[in-house]
């Protein structure tokens, strides 16, 4: 009976040494190539040993690349996706209710303060991201199926350059504050007319149709044995206009209009021929 070692790692390297010999440390993990798992390895960069990727990220527009994530759900159809701010905790809290009674994907964008990050006072938190409710910089808003837009919180006109000016991680750099406005001021114009646009969709355009189309009348003056049948034909038409607060549908008015102009199109096809074998004779 062979003493020798039958571990796949240990074995397969000839030694002779006894499994009773052996420890987790011996194995574990000095006997394991983790080379490849080792942070910033050039195995796993694609690009070449002199790319500096700080330097490339320098010449990045972000404006360019960031993408409104929030419309990129609702260009998915997504049942629900919203924005919540912690600075509106009743806005937060009705919006997961809303989600919890979905069913499907649902998605949310908050926006929290990172003290840290932003260099910004801790204790100026909640009225920092409330300022980016109030200017439009974080509009609050949400959308169901892609096409319900509501406005959640309306901004009040507040400066944007309020909000930036609480963050020091902007010191010293500069921006274009107007540019900032206009897209601000664009995104919350286009978010209002979403909203209207849902509004339209929702009310009926028209509950009636009280139109007094019996003045729309084709009248012409013929002579001869075509007159008595054009008369009696126009007598038809007339029926077919629907009499001033009807109450029709509006399909049930295009539909009656429709067959009306066909009919005063063959009246007049009928007056048309009967001039012609007038003129003939």
């Amino acid at each position: 009976m062979t003493t020798e070692s039958k571990c796949p790692f240990m074995g397969a390297l000839g030694s002779t040494a006894t499994a009773s010999t052996r420890s987790n440390r011996d194995w574990w993990p000095n006997q394991i190539n983790l080379s490849i798992l080792h942070r910033n390895s050039s195995l796993s960069n694609p690009m070449d040993e002199d790319f500096d990727y700080a330097e490339e990220f320098q010449k990045l527009d972000l404006d360019a690349v960031k993408k409104d994530i929030i419309e990129i759900m609702a260009a998915h159809r997504v049942p629900y996706a919203a924005t919540l701010s912690i600075a509106h905790p009743d806005d937060f809290r009705d919006k997961i209710r809303k989600a919890l009674d979905l069913h499907g994907f649902r998605f949310f964008l908050v926006h929290a303060p990172c003290p840290t990050g932003w260099k910004t006072e801790p204790a100026e938190s909640v009225e920092l991201v409330r300022l980016a409710v109030r200017s439009g910089v974080f509009p609050l808003y949400e959308v169901r199926n892609g096409v319900d837009y509501r406005i959640n919180v309306e901004p009040d006109g507040t400066d944007p350059l309020e909000y930036y000016e609480l963050q020091k991680r902007f010191a010293g750099q500069s921006f274009d504050i107007g540019a900032i406005k206009q897209a601000v001021r664009r995104r919350n114009e286009r978010l209002k007319k979403l909203v209207a646009v849902q509004g339209l969709r929702q009310r009926p355009l028209l509950t009636s149709c009280s139109l007094n189309c019996t003045s729309v009348s084709a009248s012409f003056s013929i002579s001869g044995p075509s007159a008595s049948r054009i008369a009696a034909s126009q007598e038809s038409t007339s029926s077919v206009f629907p009499q001033p607060d009807s109450g029709h549908s509006l399909a049930s008015c295009f539909d009656r209009l429709a067959s009306a102009f066909c009919q005063t199109a063959w009246l007049a096809s009928i007056w048309l021929r009967s001039s012609l074998i007038s003129d003939s004779h």
